[in-house]
């Protein structure tokens, strides 16, 4: 009576495969869960890879030929998780389980910014790189698991944002314009000539 019941879980199982088959992004979407290095289905662009190590926002998305569709950008790449050089932050031989905490194992390659800035956005100082970044790919500049926008408003409400009157034009200036993202000279990591505004 198991091995029919175990029979039929597989079948369904199988069936449903099938089904996600006729649809690329689905079926990437399954597939990625099972397993590592499973390629993007073809877009309406290229792939870039253009990050080096020990730069700041190193990954440049390029739009693709239909630059007229928002959604369709080329994806970018960890150099690492492109060149499938997974031992540098696996323990391949272990559960393939990190070799070291954030930010110890991205610090490895990229500088840490603990010595560039007297003040570090929570996240930096916490060590939690992957709250903003994806770290294998994505379609957003610096492998950010989303647009700007959406990735700051992931802790910061638009409401309380738009009480401050510095703010005033937020609807049509992005975030990084005048803030930097992991740190800065003050409390809130205002870029260049807005730090002198700042009381």
């Amino acid at each position: 009576m198991k091995y029919i019941m175990c029979l039929h879980y597989v079948v369904v199982f199988m069936v449903l495969l099938l089904l996600e088959a006729c649809n690329p992004v689905t079926s990437h979407q399954t597939l990625s869960y099972f397993f590592d290095g499973v390629p993007v289905p073809e877009k309406h662009g290229t792939v870039v890879v253009t990050q080096k190590q020990g730069v700041e926002q190193p990954t440049q998305v390029v739009p693709s030929k239909d630059a007229g569709q928002e959604n369709h950008l080329a994806v970018s790449f960890h150099p690492d998780f492109k060149d499938k050089a997974c031992d540098k932050c696996h323990d391949v031989e272990h559960s393939n389980r990190l070799k070291h905490r954030q930010p110890e194992l991205c610090y490895q390659c990229h500088k840490s910014f603990e010595t560039r800035y007297k003040k570090l956005h929570g996240p930096v100082a916490a060590g939690f790189c992957s709250t903003c970044h994806d770290s294998h790919k994505s379609e957003h500049k610096a492998l950010l698991k989303m647009p700007i926008r959406k990735v700051c408003q992931h802790c910061h409400e638009p409401g309380d944002v738009g009480k401050n009157e510095a703010h005033s034009a937020i609807s049509t200036v992005e975030c990084l314009t005048c803030h930097n993202s992991h740190g800065g000279d003050s409390r809130n990591m205002l870029r260049g000539d807005y730090q002198k505004n700042e009381k």
